[in-house]
């Protein structure tokens, strides 16, 4: 491994400094890439976090807290041109919500460095408080002081809920009550709405109430709080991702608030209704009584950079270094890690600089911003089996 990396570096350094004709025999033709990224225009991405603050959940809330950064860091260093939403409400029950009790909770007491946290908190009446970061924020303050923001108000955050829990309540309660500033600012088809649950909770009271009485419950549950969310998303599920951490039924897990409660396993109650909601968009699910599940929360970044405008464009060819042209929508961008692109020689990628704005930047010829940008990458591939069978190099 170590050879294969002296010689990539051995490469890169005698094309990129030298020019002479004898070594345009160990190139290859010109290779152009054109990828078209036909993804949603997205202007904000929400996240809103659903946690379970009952007695038995103190330590998954803390292992949340820890490992949230492991995908939080990487959206904000990867994607700083989004201006982002953050929410925490908890799986208490909507009737417990009043005047003095609301669903969003909110503590500016952390520990973070941050002079004036005001900066970032916007209110909104009957609901409560929540964060927002513009663009430019992102350029002013550290990707870690703000992750420490939100894993404190995770650890800490409190409920209402007196042993009751819900996993759809709130979000229903949110957006029945939410003023028209909270739902411009976290709702629209122009936004990509994340909604991240966390509960030990076996059934919840909503879906209790109809478990044993109504055929397919969890399936109309489920699309009743679908269609609530798409109508306030524009109408369709492209643009709403879930994730869970919760009970398994696969696993039959036995951890959670009715194992402890009853001592014995709850044979077939688990929350099938949050279940048929993560499948419905396409989300994905894991055990809150697997030992490490804090771990595998960047599998929720990997899953959300699929839905994102990329700037970083992976080659799996070594290029001849000047002779690499990038181009956006046509026009030749230059090699500039403030204003074009650069070469990252480690990964073999091509990166676009994050001050190249996709939706003002970018104009067809009628001064119109171009939805759907096409990126394309043009190069001449170094022929490394040659190189490595001449002698001489």
């Amino acid at each position: 491994m170590k050879k294969l990396w002296m010689s990539m570096f051995f490469i890169l350094f005698i094309f990129s400094c030298d020019s002479h004709d004898k070594l345009t025999a160990y190139l290859k033709p010109v290779k152009e890439i054109e990828l078209t990224m036909k993804k949603d225009n997205f202007q904000d991405i929400s996240f809103l976090f659903v946690i379970d603050t009952s007695a038995s959940m103190d330590d998954k809330q803390a292992i949340l807290s820890d490992n949230i950064k492991l995908f939080l860091e990487p959206v904000f260093a990867n994607y700083p041109y989004y201006n982002y939403n953050f929410s925490i409400t908890t799986t208490t029950p909507s009737k417990k919500f009043s005047r003095e009790h609301k669903p969003l909770f909110l503590t500016n007491n952390t520990p973070c460095n941050i002079f004036d946290l005001s900066v970032f908190v916007r209110h909104a009446r009957n609901i409560g408080s929540y964060l927002r970061y513009s663009a430019e924020d992102l350029k002013k303050f550290s990707h870690e002081q703000l992750v420490c923001i939100l894993s404190h108000n995770i650890a800490s955050a409190e409920g209402f809920d007196e042993g009751e829990e819900s996993y759809f309540q709130s979000i229903s309660y949110i957006i029945e009550r939410a003023d028209s500033r909270f739902k411009s600012d976290f709702f629209g088809d122009d936004k990509l709405l994340v909604l991240f649950f966390l509960s030990d909770a076996h059934l919840g009271v909503d879906f209790r109430v109809r478990f044993t009485k109504e055929e397919e419950a969890d399936k109309h549950i489920a699309q009743e709080r679908l269609s609530l969310i798409q109508s306030v998303m524009g109408g369709t599920t492209q643009n709403i991702h879930a994730y869970a951490v919760t009970i398994d039924d696969k696993r039959q897990d036995t951890c959670g608030e009715n194992y402890n409660e009853r001592g014995s396993f709850p044979k077939n109650e688990f929350p099938f209704h949050l279940y048929r909601f993560i499948e419905m968009v396409d989300g994905f699910r894991t055990s809150i009584c697997e030992k490490f599940w804090g771990q595998k929360l960047t599998v929720v970044f990997d899953d959300l950079k699929q839905f994102l405008y990329p700037r970083v464009f992976f080659l799996n060819e070594v290029p001849k270094l000047d002779t690499v042209e990038v181009f956006l929508n046509g026009q030749k961008l230059p090699k500039s890690i403030v204003s074009g692109w650069s070469f990252d020689p480690e990964n073999l990628s091509i990166n676009i600089s994050s001050d190249l704005n996709f939706f003002s930047d970018i104009m067809d010829d009628r001064g119109t911003p171009i939805k759907d940008p096409i990126v394309t990458i043009r190069y001449n591939p170094v022929n490394i089996e040659i190189l490595r069978e001449n002698k001489d190099w």
